[in-house]
């Protein structure tokens, strides 16, 4: 009798702690996928542990309330409340986006500088070099959130506007063999993305 209330009592708390952990999931508005991707777990393991077919362990569940900034002990009582993570997400992006338009600042005032000390200088490419930059600044700071895609996206546009910005400046017949070193950076970038979501759907 005894050991049937425990067995009974386990099965009630692996279902209450995988409908805390899809409920969570929910309220912070993140798809299996994208959620994997931030704990570095495959989706199919985030599947198995909102279905209640196996559960994290422990230091598993550690990482998860930090991520949704609640206690373990929230994961495994019956009701749960996680703080949005919406909000978390605003502030990173307005931080970008603060850092990004801070770039055009710059070459805004050194552009005035430039046309004000030297009229005849071509003060223009301050904005030209501010093109690559800005995107090198918004690449970085994909990195530092963990926005595996994005960043990917903008370390491409970086270098292809790096290299535009280098072929208006040297002005040279030879400028495409620099446009040659984009390809293999651009494969280099396609490829280590490619490994980063075959190593996030891998691991359990």
């Amino acid at each position: 009798m005894c050991y049937n209330f425990i067995v009974m009592d386990e099965i009630e708390l692996n279902k209450t702690i995988a409908q805390n952990l899809c409920a969570l999931r929910k309220k912070t508005g993140l798809t299996q996928l994208q959620l994997a991707e931030k704990l570095n777990y495959s989706d199919k393991a985030i599947s198995k542990w909102e279905k209640g077919d196996c559960l994290p362990s422990i230091y598993v569940l550690m990482t998860i309330a930090e991520f949704y900034n609640v206690t373990i002990q929230d994961i495994v009582n019956k009701s749960v409340e996680a703080e949005p993570k919406k909000a978390k997400r605003d502030i990173k992006t307005m931080v970008s986006l603060i850092s990004w338009a801070t770039v055009w600042l710059i070459a805004t005032i050194v552009f005035v500088v430039l046309r004000y000390i030297y009229p005849t200088a071509e003060a223009w490419l301050a904005f030209i070099v501010a093109i690559p930059t800005s995107f090198l600044v918004c690449a970085i700071f994909s990195i530092v959130w963990k926005w595996r895609l994005p960043s990917a996206i903008f370390f491409s546009v970086f270098i292809w506007t790096a290299i535009m910005a280098v072929s208006l400046i040297l002005k040279t017949s030879q400028i495409w063999l620099v446009y040659l070193i984009g390809i293999p950076l651009q494969l280099i970038i396609i490829f280590a993305t490619i490994l980063s979501y075959i190593r996030h759907r891998t691991k359990v």
